[in-house]
């Protein structure tokens, strides 16, 4: 039986900028596709506080290192930590 995979888009961003995930998308990160120019930066908690991690631009990761799995409260479009 194949596999299915299911992808949900928490944010999708083009203005380089700080955000918090709300509440319902909150610490449900477990994948990125950045797909824009800019680097990108996620923090553990809300304002760009605690644990960070970033990605250059053009990057996709589908499967964060097990620490950072479901931890992302905030992230920066155009930043890095």
């Amino acid at each position: 039986m194949p596999t299915r995979i299911s992808m949900v888009s928490i944010a999708k961003q083009t203005k380089v900028g700080y955000y918090n995930f709300n509440k319902n998308q909150n610490d449900s990160l477990s994948s990125v596709k950045n797909q824009t120019p800019y680097g990108a930066a996620f923090w553990y908690d809300v304002n760009q506080k605690g644990h960070c991690w970033d990605y250059k631009p053009w990057t996709n990761d589908s499967s964060f290192w097990w620490k950072d799995h479901d931890e992302a409260s905030s992230y920066g479009l155009g930043h890095r930590c």
